[in-house]
């Protein structure tokens, strides 16, 4: 299954914002797939409303019984924020997952420059796009902002 087992979902936002229709959409379902299937990882969807959250029990940290390798929080229109931890497997579906939405977007190297330089924050633009990198306010991983 491609879902948790208390999965929420809000058809009304994803009809209405451009970043989760496709980010639930089979390329971004393909990506889960190939990046479990790498790292033995079992990716699903948690959340689909306010906030879209990925889980995976494979990754639990602490007492948790879920991990978040990646969340996405819609800004208004096609702008977004996209959150990771600092894990392999979570970096890497970040930078695939900004490419999938933006496919004229790549962040590789920002990114690895980032995840090196933790308590640095990077504001510019790359092609028509207008970025903000740095520490989540919990300091455990990254969030990138990317407006139009």
């Amino acid at each position: 299954s491609m879902v948790t087992d208390d999965f929420t979902f809000d058809k009304s936002l994803v009809d209405i914002v451009p970043v989760y229709s496709k980010s639930i959409s089979k390329e971004a379902q393909d990506l889960i797939n190939e990046i479990n299937l790498k790292y033995d990882l079992d990716i699903k969807y948690w959340e689909t409303s306010a906030v879209l959250h990925l889980a995976s029990s494979k990754m639990a940290k602490e007492n948790k019984d879920w991990y978040g390798p990646l969340s996405i929080d819609e800004k208004g229109g096609n702008n977004f924020a996209i959150s990771f931890e600092n894990h392999k497997p979570s970096i890497e579906l970040t930078k695939r997952w900004i490419t999938m939405i933006y496919p004229d977007l790549n962040l590789d190297k920002e990114i690895d420059k980032l995840v090196k330089n933790i308590n640095m924050e990077y504001v510019f633009e790359k092609g028509r796009h207008k970025i903000k990198m740095g520490q989540t306010a919990n300091y455990k991983g990254w969030r990138i902002y990317i407006g139009e």
